[in-house]
Order: C-alpha cells, then sequence, then structure tokens
C-alpha cells in the first residue's frame, strides 16, 4: 500500500526539520510495519533507500546508498552503530529515552521517539525529538 510519510525532527538546539515523502508499506504481522522509499538527500542524484521497521514496541530505521546508517529506538535502549558517509564513518549512540506508537481507527500510524545522540564522542545537551505520521494514500 502507498502511503504518506512525515518525519519532523527537532534537534537539540530546537530548531525544526521536516521531509514529505511517499512510501511503500506492508504488514508484517498485528501492528508490525515495514515502509520503504528513496530519496536524494544531497541533491547529487546518489540515491538512498530507507527502511523503517515500525511496531508498538519498537523502530528500527536503516539507510542504504550515499548514506548509510542503521538506528534502533526502543525506550529505555542504548544503541551502537555506524553512521556511513563519502568521508567515512562516525561512531554513534543513541539512548532512546521515550518511544510512543499509536495506530489510530483511520488507518494512520504515529510514533514519536525522544533520544539523546551521541556521535563520535560528543553528546547533544538536549534530547532529540523525532515524530512520523503515516497516513495512506487516497
Amino acid at each position: 500500500m502507498k502511503v504518506n510519510v512525515e518525519l519532523v525532527t527537532t534537534d537539540e538546539n530546537g530548531e525544526v526539520s521536516e521531509t514529505k515523502i511517499f512510501a511503500v508499506m506492508e504488514h508484517q504481522g498485528q501492528q508490525h510495519f515495514r515502509l520503504v522509499y528513496v530519496e536524494d538527500l544531497s541533491g547529487n542524484k546518489k540515491m538512498t533507500r530507507t527502511t523503517i521497521l515500525i511496531n508498538p514496541q519498537s523502530m528500527r530505521v536503516t539507510r542504504r546508498g550515499e548514506l548509510v546508517s542503521d538506528f534502533i529506538y526502543e525506550e529505555g535502549l542504548v544503541h551502537h552503530s555506524l553512521y556511513g558517509t563519502a568521508y567515512g564513518d562516525i561512531a554513534v549512540t543513541l539512548k532512546t529515552i521515550r518511544y510512543k506508537f499509536e495506530q489510530p481507527d483511520n488507518g494512520a500510524i504515529n510514533a514519536e521517539a525522544v533520544y539523546f545522540l551521541d556521535m563520535g564522542g560528543s553528546q547533544a545537551a538536549a534530547p532529540v525529538k523525532l515524530v512520523i505520521k503515516i497516513t495512506p494514500m487516497k
């Protein structure tokens, strides 16, 4: 099924970035979903494929292409990973302090993760907030 995906990130400085894109979503069991979309993150026509596995307990976001990452958001989880860029890999640690999943009756899915991000040994002073809203295309 095709869906609209809205991703809103509020960084540790309070700056908000928003992305709207369409994706293909499939059910993988009760309240377990897989979304896939492709985007040109840098504007250089180098595509990155993003896969989101989302359920009531956790969300996993993987990217392959120009950027390579594997982030898991689950309340109380400390997840160590690498963020791969054209300039090299950066060690990343995510410490999720809150994860919320909602599936209202209208077919939408809403998820929110609040987490601390440590990139290359430098931890943010304030948490980052990621909100994902998924709505079926009509």
